[in-house]
């Protein structure tokens, strides 16, 4: 199987968190949309600042990665509202 890569870009500092990995995109996304929402969470502290972002994709059956794109997916900020989170079209 393969699974999705995702890192959260910290735009104040200009580093990636640690990558994780999620079966897809909505996955993902709803994991952030939980932590941006969450006020004791650094991520939900300022939420202004952070950017959840697509990677790659590992494989299990190889162990490969495979970095076929980097593609912004939603800031934290934007994630506040209590309506359906939706995919970023441009960061």
């Amino acid at each position: 199987m393969d699974l999705m890569l995702f890192s959260v870009l910290d735009s104040k500092v200009g580093l990636y968190a640690r990558p994780f990995v999620a079966r897809n995109k909505p996955e993902a996304l709803r994991s952030f949309t939980q932590i941006a929402r969450d006020p004791n969470h650094p991520i939900g502290q300022h939420p202004e600042d952070y950017i959840l972002f697509y990677i790659g994709v590992f494989s299990e059956q190889t162990g490969k990665v495979l970095s076929e794109s980097h593609e912004a997916l939603a800031k934290a900020i934007d994630l506040l509202q209590p309506s359906q989170p939706e995919l970023m079209a441009d960061a």
